[in-house]
């Protein structure tokens, strides 16, 4: 005879009565997205290793701005970097480079904003779990929801194109 067993529902992942998804990961990926803003804005370039966003094409700077914040997350959930870890750290530790020998060209004060972002980001109960759903660009919203906000006139082809 099968015994019964109860299931605790303690993983962010794990769908639940009164815990909603998209809550929890809008909670960390705000901080995510702001990172990558900052990021964008700064037309940044990571001297040092194979990937100049001038070299990429059309959106490349957005594309080097999300794998620079893949890089740092990557290294921070497996362990290999800790959550204060740079930008610069992270990169090396992707590339197995010399952290000295980049240069990712930012001011101390676009370090600064990404440094604060991240830091929040990290401190977040889950930020494994949600690690995918973190990483969306286009943030939340229903089917419905973004058909009928203005704002996302923009970033409604570059989504649908992504699935395509």
């Amino acid at each position: 005879m099968l015994e019964a067993t109860s299931i605790e529902y303690d993983s962010h992942g794990t769908p639940r009565r009164g815990y909603v998804l998209s809550t929890a990961v809008e909670e960390i990926a705000k901080h995510i997205r702001a990172a990558v803003d900052e990021l964008k804005r700064a037309k940044f370039g990571a001297f040092g290793f194979d990937m100049v966003p001038d070299q990429c094409d059309r959106g490349g700077n957005e594309r080097m701005a999300w794998h620079t914040m893949s890089c740092w997350l990557t290294g921070v959930i497996s362990g290999h970097l800790d959550a204060s870890a740079s930008l610069t750290d992270a990169i090396a530790w992707f590339y197995r480079k010399r952290a000295d020998a980049l240069d990712l060209g930012l001011s101390g004060r676009v370090m600064s904003r990404v440094t604060t972002s991240l830091a929040i980001a990290a401190g977040y109960d889950g930020l494994r779990e949600l690690l995918p759903y973190v990483l969306d660009a286009h943030g939340p919203g229903s089917r419905l929801s973004v058909r009928r906000d203005p704002t996302t006139k923009v970033s409604r082809p570059r989504r649908a194109g992504a699935t395509a």
